[in-house]
């Protein structure tokens, strides 16, 4: 869910990629490992009409996740305050683990070791 709002503390989504890759692709291998890539990549950017992405292309942009495919999954639910404006109100968060780095129009954005880079 994205939002700017303050409702969103009040919502849940359930939709994270870490539990995904556990349990549908290493665990009920309801689909391959290709597959739920493609799900989350190609498939998604298609249906957005993001020419451009969702796809390692000439002409595309280079959005890349490294992560280890026997270990990626979602992490304990956290409880987290830092809301952006200041609110006070609190969310639920789950991390990813696995992951390993993260680039965005081929610059890391992410690494596990460094954290978010600027």
């Amino acid at each position: 869910m994205i939002s700017h709002r303050a409702e969103w503390t009040k919502s849940r989504c359930l939709g994270d990629t870490g539990h995904l890759f556990d349990r549908f692709v290493r665990a009920q291998k309801a689909f391959s490992l290709e597959v739920a890539v493609q799900q989350l990549t190609a498939d998604i950017a298609e249906v957005w009409g993001l020419a451009d992405r969702g796809r390692l292309a000439p002409g595309c942009a280079a959005d890349i996740v490294l992560f280890d495919p026997d270990t990626i999954a979602r992490g304990p639910e956290e409880l987290a305050f830092a809301l952006p404006g200041g609110q006070e109100e609190f969310r639920f968060v789950r991390r990813a683990l696995g992951v390993h780095q993260v680039y965005v129009n081929g610059a890391l954005a992410y690494d596990a070791e460094a954290g978010y880079q600027d």
